[in-house]
This record gives structure tokens, C-alpha cells and sequence, in this order.
């Protein structure tokens, strides 16, 4: 490595720090976003370990490139410096270049989104908080790899050094692969099997015209989420899914509005990481209304007057609609 001029061995240096940080954000990220790897899994796909990092990295490369590539640029030179220098890899030198960089990697990230986070209601302290933990991951992400890396080469064990890497880049890949393929196969016979189960409920409740069968979705639901803690957002957009139409196609049917209140148990709830449809309880009214054609069940919903119009072919209805750009939308709709 001595004999190789200083920027070859910044190069090679700087090429081993950057896989090194790459494997341990990849890591990071997967066990960080596992619910959404098991999601992607359940549709078939394997290589969501490497999709969900993808996208992350993609997202905050696109607010914060020009900064991260800054800092990047810092840690290469304090290691090009360190050479020069002391003639060796493991020095002072990139610490400094490197904490630079992430100072200017902070203020790069505060530049836009201070504004932003401004604009949404955060204080200044409020903003710097939230930026601080990326920046604190940057530095360590490089710095903890840049110790590594140096102190193989200050006690002149390259090739060990390079030995390893390819041995966890294999053992990643096919890891990854395999693992992948396992938890895709598993997690799409989980979810055709927790389908299965909302939809026989959901048909009987129709069939026998039970609204208390509605509930047994729910209960059905919250059982398979004890089993399976993670049970990924697969599970809840199809429960949300089931239940609304459980209750909406019983409320209709019945020409009971009350049904609908039901409803809101998946709207208020705070758990909820998604909520699939805000407007549940209207929209239930509204099959409601139209079933009937009685823009009275709408109880003012504006929406909903103007469908009740469509379906019932009385264009005069829509003069009930207050807001004139959704007055004349319904009137569009007979011309």
C-alpha cells in the first residue's frame, strides 16, 4: 500500500469506508422499516431488503444531496490529508474534515428545511431536533466505518481487510436473497389466509344480514394482531376495507344510518397508522342517500346532494348546494 501514489490509496480507502457505510445503513434502514419490508413481502416481491432502503435514501437525497456530498467530499480529503501529512491512514485529519462536514451537512439540512418545519408550526429548537438525528447518523455511519478501515491498515491487514468485505457482501447478497424468498412465500400465504377469513365473515354478514357479524371482523382483526404484533399495513388497510363495506352494504340495505356510526371506531382511533377512508361515516350516508334517492338523509352534505341529484335525475336538487363550484359541478352533470 506504501508504494501506491497518495491518491490511489484515498481512492481504495475511501471506496472501502463508503461499502462499509453502505452495509450498515442498509441494515439499519431494513430494521428500522421491517413492517414495510414484510408488506412488500407479502405481495411476492424478495427484495424489499433493498427496495425500502432505496427509497429512503432516494427521498433524502433529493432534499439534501448537494450537503451530504459535501461532507462525503471532507472525510476524502481529510484522508488524502492524513497521507500527505503523517503518511499514514489512521490520523487525526479525517475526524476533523469529517465533523466539519457534518457541521456544514447540518446547516445545508437547516437551510431548507427550517422553512418548512417554520411554516408547519415548529420553533426553532423544535426544527433543529429534528434534523440533529440525521446528521448524528451521518457522522457515524462514515466515522465508525473510517476507524475500522484505518486501523486494518495502520496494523498493515489489507488483505484481511478485503477478505472480510467480499465475505460480508456474500454472505448479505445471498442472505438477502434467500431470506428474502422465505419471508415473500410466508407472508404471501399469511396474507391470502387473513383475506380469507375477513371475506367469509364479511359475505356471512351480508347473507344473514347481521350487523353484529361486522364486529366479529374487528375482533377477528384484533386476534391476529396479537399473534402477530407485526402484522404488517397489509392487515389494515384490509381490515379498514372489510369492515366499511361490512357495515356500508348492511346500513343500505337496512336503511339504517345509525349502522354508520360504527364507523368511526376506524376513523378516531390514534393507533392507527393509516386511515384508509377519513370520510367513512358521510360516505356510508351517501350509499344511503342515493339508495333512496333523498337528498334528506344527506343532512346538508353537499357531496352528497350533488350524487343524490345524478342518481335521481333532478337537476333542481343541486340549487340546495351552497358552495358554487360544487353547485355547478352538479349541474355539469346534466348537460
Amino acid at each position: 500500500m506504501e508504494k501506491q501514489p497518495i491518491w490511489k490509496q484515498t481512492i481504495v480507502v475511501s471506496i472501502l469506508i463508503c461499502t462499509f457505510s453502505v452495509i450498515i445503513l442498509v441494515i439499519a434502514l431494513d430494521l428500522l422499516y421491517w413492517d414495510g419490508i414484510i408488506g412488500i413481502s407479502s405481495e411476492g416481491i424478495w427484495w424489499g431488503f433493498l427496495i425500502i432502503p432505496f427509497k429512503v435514501v432516494i427521498t433524502f437525497f433529493y432534499y439534501s444531496l448537494p450537503g451530504f456530498l459535501l461532507a462525503v467530499l471532507a472525510l476524502i480529503f481529510g484522508i488524502y490529508l492524513g497521507l500527505r501529512k503523517r503518511g499514514r491512514i489512521l490520523s487525526i485529519y479525517p475526524i476533523i474534515s469529517l465533523s466539519i462536514g457534518a457541521i456544514l451537512f447540518f446547516f445545508w439540512c437547516g437551510f431548507f428545511y427550517i422553512p418548512w418545519a417554520w411554516a408547519h408550526g415548529y420553533g426553532m429548537g423544535g426544527a433543529l431536533l429534528e434534523i440533529m438525528p440525521f446528521v448524528i447518523c451521518f457522522y457515524l455511519i462514515f466515522l465508525c466505518p473510517y476507524l475500522l478501515v484505518s486501523s486494518f491498515f495502520h496494523f498493515h491487514k489489507e488483505r484481511l481487510l478485503f477478505k472480510i468485505t467480499f465475505a460480508i457482501l456474500f454472505l448479505l447478497i445471498i442472505g438477502g436473497v434467500i431470506g428474502g424468498r422465505i419471508l415473500a412465500n410466508l407472508h404471501t400465504s399469511k396474507k391470502g389466509e387473513f383475506e380469507e377469513g375477513l371475506t367469509f365473515l364479511l359475505q356471512q354478514a351480508v347473507e344473514e344480514q347481521n350487523s353484529e357479524i361486522c364486529e366479529e371482523i374487528k375482533q377477528y382483526y384484533n386476534e391476529e394482531v396479537k399473534k402477530t404484533p407485526t402484522l404488517p399495513e397489509y392487515g389494515e388497510v384490509m381490515y379498514q376495507e372489510k369492515y366499511y363495506h361490512c357495515i356500508t352494504e348492511l346500513a343500505t340495505k337496512l336503511n339504517d344510518i345509525s349502522l354508520c356510526e360504527r364507523l368511526k371506531t376506524i376513523i378516531e382511533a390514534r393507533h392507527r397508522k393509516i386511515i384508509l377512508r377519513p370520510n367513512a361515516v358521510q360516505d356510508c350516508i351517501t350509499q344511503i342517500a342515493l339508495n333512496n334517492k333523498d337528498v334528506k338523509i344527506c343532512g346538508g352534505d353537499e357531496v352528497c346532494i350533488k350524487k343524490v341529484s345524478k342518481a335521481a335525475g333532478d337537476p333542481e336538487l343541486c340549487g340546495l348546494i351552497r358552495n358554487k363550484f360544487i353547485r355547478e359541478d352538479c349541474l355539469d352533470q346534466f348537460k
